[in-house]
């Protein structure tokens, strides 16, 4: 009788762990996703406090997120004494291998992502900031991208690009930080509360999403 009990309990237990894996449950990373037992969809719980909720297929996508925020949000406020110089500006720019008194849009971008353990370009060169496979919106695009993939919604934490007319190309970014219908909340380097791509320091501004070119995600490239 004792042991009809204990096969009862062994294919109970078996039973449970076939249904949590098909309804989502991960040990890796502590969360639970998917499909209950009764179909309903349960969303995904990231294990941080204020964590920001990542895009769909993106792992750990809302942590990456969370620290990329944690560090741009850290350097608001962070000005140049003298042109493009300044010790953090400095260090911006030595993350990037250029020299002090440079334009420092792009080693802002990349130095933020760097301290999020976010592999990156480590380019001080705008442009070099959206390679085709960071891509994930683009202004001109109304449905896909090339390659036929989905245009995905930015957040915080993704990158954005103006584009400038007179120089023919991307030539100031930084990051977003909220996004909706018609505007969006930036973090970006080397401006001012004009918005210039040539200003004085870190700012948090808000600008159309019209006027923006081309978003980029780093957030699949952890370091760790």
């Amino acid at each position: 009788m004792a042991k009809g009990n204990d096969l009862s309990r062994v294919l109970f237990i078996s039973a449970l762990l076939l249904c949590a894996g098909a309804a989502g449950f991960s040990i890796k990373d502590n969360t639970y996703s998917g499909r209950s037992l009764s179909g309903a969809s349960r969303p995904v719980k990231a294990k941080c406090k204020d964590c920001i909720p990542g895009s769909a297929g993106e792992p750990g996508g809302s942590l990456t997120r969370n620290l990329i925020k944690k560090v741009y949000d850290s350097q608001v406020g962070i000005r140049e004494t003298g042109i493009n110089r300044g010790t953090r500006v400095d260090d911006y720019l030595n993350y990037v291998n250029l020299p002090k008194g440079n334009p420092w849009c792009a080693a802002f971008v990349c130095w933020v992502l760097g301290k999020a353990g976010v592999e990156n370009p480590r380019t001080g060169w705008s442009p070099g900031l959206f390679p085709a496979e960071k891509v994930i919106w683009d202004r001109g695009e109304t449905r896909l991208l090339s390659g036929g993939k989905l245009i995905l919604l930015p957040g915080a934490g993704d990158v954005f690009g103006l584009y400038f007319q007179e120089k023919k190309r991307i030539a100031h970014a930084g990051f977003v930080d909220q996004w909706d219908g018609t505007w969006l909340v930036t973090v970006e380097g080397n401006t001012n509360d004009s918005g210039s791509r040539e200003g004085d320091g870190v700012y948090r501004k808000r600008r159309m999403i019209r006027s923006i070119y081309r978003v980029a995600r780093y957030m699949n490239s952890q370091k760790f």
